[in-house]
């Protein structure tokens, strides 16, 4: 029963408008690729089809990667030196051209509190609306079937 449950909230967990979106538009971008391939291109429809598959493969695969965490030290010594930024720009404009250094110091050191107070809050909100990797294993799922169906396909075209 636990387990049925557990999957249960992972799935509506899964879905919001979000999710919807990006899967919806991801399988029309593929599509709408296929199609281009096979009309402006001339490519063969089994070409153009695996094509956007790898494509859409490949996407989804980096969309996961980033997901789950690759490249985080990149990410965060962005997201800091935006914070930064935003802390000394909300300072500057406290402090006076007269202020001394301690008086700047002390000013940014509360600017910077409450930038992680707001940082806070908005983390526990993100938290509370947390979505899971559904929608891309899905659409890695249909990437994939496409290609391994199409295999016989492309082995029977490339023998003659």
């Amino acid at each position: 029963m636990k387990e049925k449950r557990a999957f249960k909230e992972y799935w509506n967990d899964s879905w919001n408008l979000f999710t919807l979106l990006y899967l919806f538009f991801s399988l029309a971008i593929t599509f709408i690729l296929a199609i281009c391939l096979i009309y402006a291109a001339k490519k063969p429809t089994i070409d153009s089809i695996t094509f956007a598959s790898i494509f859409l493969f490949s996407i989804n695969i980096v969309v996961l990667l980033f997901k789950w965490g690759f490249a985080k030290g990149i990410i965060s010594g962005i997201k800091s030196s935006h914070a930064e930024r935003i802390i000394r720009k909300r300072a500057k404009a406290r402090y006076g051209k007269n202020a001394s250094i301690n008086e700047q110091n002390r000013i940014i050191v509360e600017e910077r509190e409450k930038y992680e107070q707001e940082a806070n809050k908005k983390s526990v909100m993100s938290d509370a609306k947390k979505t899971t990797n559904l929608v891309f294993y899905i659409l890695l799922g249909v990437s994939l079937l496409t290609i391994i169906i199409l295999v016989p396909y492309m082995v029977k075209v490339a023998r003659g």
